[in-house]
């Protein structure tokens, strides 16, 4: 009982976040999108591909350490998601997707390195967890 309120309270936050960013026309102008192609199973907000084109907009800062990025695979949008900035041992040189390995081979993208002043950073979803390989752009 208690996952399913909690579930449903998520649900109808996440509606108000949406609501508030296609209120003030933020939604579809943020900053330069990243693309990064997958060439094997691979597992993105909870939805799973057989290999894909992933593009990702950072729509704007949700708090200090927080950001809405709008992701899509082979341009269907799968939605709005939350990432949180996180400190990095070296500057990104490169644009990267983060994932962490499944037991099963499947990779499953826990967040991104950007290169870029402004947005530039290493973003950590905030669902994602364990330990991330990257891959290039």
């Amino acid at each position: 009982m208690t996952t399913k309120r909690a579930g449903t309270v998520g649900a109808k936050l996440g509606g108000m976040i949406l609501a508030a960013l296609f209120a003030t026309g933020r939604v579809g102008a943020g900053e330069p999108m990243l693309h990064f192609d997958v060439r094997e199973p691979f597992e993105i907000t909870g939805h799973v591909f057989t290999s894909g084109s992933i593009t990702m907009e950072r729509l704007r800062a949700f708090t200090p350490t927080t950001t809405l990025v709008e992701v899509w695979v082979d341009g269907a949008c799968l939605g709005v998601i939350s990432a949180r900035t996180v400190a990095a041992e070296t500057p990104a040189v490169r644009d990267e997707a983060i994932f962490r390995r499944e037991a099963s081979g499947r990779l499953v993208m826990v967040g991104y390195r950007a290169v870029g002043p402004g947005d530039g950073g290493t973003y950590r979803f905030l669902d994602g967890a364990g330990p991330g390989t990257a891959g290039t752009r």
